[in-house]
Order: C-alpha cells, then sequence, then structure tokens
C-alpha cells in the first residue's frame, strides 16, 4: 500500500445477542453462588453414613435371666471355671476379647472399649511401652505396696453388663476383694501372671454356641 494511503476500517464483529446476553451474565452468576456450597457437597461425601443397627450380642440372652452375685469365697473352683483370653476381635458392635477354658471348648465374649482392647492386645502380644500406661501403673502400685493379685473373675451379668472383682493379698496376708470391670480386669491378670475365673453360671448363659457367630467389622 502506498505511503499516505488511508487504512481501511475492520468490519464490525457481529455477536449473537445470546451470547453477549450469557457473557455478561457470567459474573454475576458466580458472584451470586454462595461460598459454602462446594464444602456443603464436600462434607456429604465423608461424613460416614448411620450405621445398621447391628444384631445383638449373644450376652443379651440372659437379660430374662437376672443372675446373683455370687459372693467372693477365695479358691472356690467349683463354682467357677478357670479361662483364659483367647484374642482381642473388632466386630460390629465394637471391640470383643474372646475367653476360652482349658480344653478350648466353651468361648466366652465379652464387648469392651477400645482403650481396654489396645490394652488387651498390648498384653497379649507383650508389646513393649516407652512410659506406663494405666494398666502398668497398676502393676506398678501393687508391687510398690507388696500386694499380690490372687486371681480375676467375672462373677456376674446384670442386664447387658459384666461384673468382675479382683481377689488381692496385702503384705500382711489380708485378702481384699475389689470391684472391677472385666476389661480391666483382663488387662490386669495379663501383666501380673493371675489366673483368670467366670463363675459357671455366668459362662452358661454367655457362652458362644455352635450357631453363634460374631459378625466382623466392615471396611468403610
Amino acid at each position: 500500500m502506498l505511503e499516505g494511503s488511508v487504512h481501511p476500517l475492520p468490519k464490525p464483529l457481529e455477536v449473537p445477542m445470546w451470547r453477549t446476553t450469557a457473557v455478561l451474565a457470567l459474573p454475576f452468576a458466580f458472584a451470586t453462588q454462595p461460598a459454602f456450597a462446594e464444602p456443603i457437597m464436600l462434607a456429604k461425601l465423608v461424613v460416614p453414613s448411620p450405621k445398621k443397627a447391628s444384631r445383638p450380642p449373644p450376652t443379651r440372652r440372659a437379660a430374662s435371666r437376672p443372675l446373683t452375685v455370687i459372693p467372693a469365697q477365695g479358691p472356690a473352683t467349683n463354682l467357677r471355671v478357670r479361662m483364659y483370653a483367647h484374642r482381642v476381635l473388632s466386630s460390629e458392635a465394637g471391640p470383643v476379647v474372646l475367653l476360652q477354658d482349658e480344653t478350648q471348648t466353651q468361648t466366652m465374649p465379652i464387648w469392651i472399649g477400645l482403650a481396654e482392647a489396645k490394652a488387651i492386645q498390648r498384653a497379649l502380644e507383650r508389646y513393649p511401652v516407652s512410659r506406663p500406661l494405666s494398666h502398668d501403673l497398676m502393676v506398678s502400685f501393687l508391687r510398690e505396696l507388696h500386694a499380690e493379685v490372687v486371681d480375676v473373675e467375672v462373677n456376674a451379668l446384670r442386664g447387658n453388663t459384666f461384673i468382675g472383682v479382683a481377689h488381692l493379698r496385702t503384705v500382711h496376708g489380708k485378702l481384699l476383694s475389689v470391684d472391677a470391670r472385666p476389661s480391666d480386669l483382663i488387662a490386669l491378670a495379663l501383666r501380673t501372671g493371675a489366673p483368670i475365673f467366670v463363675q459357671q453360671d455366668v459362662l452358661q448363659v454367655s457362652k458362644l454356641e455352635p450357631h453363634d457367630r460374631i459378625s466382623p467389622r466392615r471396611a468403610p
């Protein structure tokens, strides 16, 4: 093109009216969108759905058969069955510890808390800890006081709650009975080597039958 010539103006761009409206309205659409809309959507993804009611533990069969708490009578083994902590399982109803007799023909489940389940599992696996935990502290107290755990016993079942007692002997030879939860008693017995007993009446209504099963916890 020759010098001094005039450049022709470009032809105006024709944009359809609906596209112009959409472009102009787009910022307002984002501006009016609530800032918490996305977190709410994410929260719905991470919040687990309510758990379905699990089958009640077999021990609930004893609800209609109240048992009398048999007083501690020392080594009255004719009323008691020697049991051993077999293993700790995770079920839909929570952690459960399984006790078995010497012949491994009778198994009794006790549903316990998570902290007590970890304490029992550590004792079964002889897992070392850097600092004493609650049940280790109990053992230290007994050692410093020169007291001995003679045995621990599950001696009653009230509704769905197991009742336990620890039989102690002081440095002067005096026998004491201390009320306690069976889960703590099992954790203490495993650390002191004390035997675990269960009253026969309690075992008969609480032990697993051949058709009973413990539902394992499902993966999330």
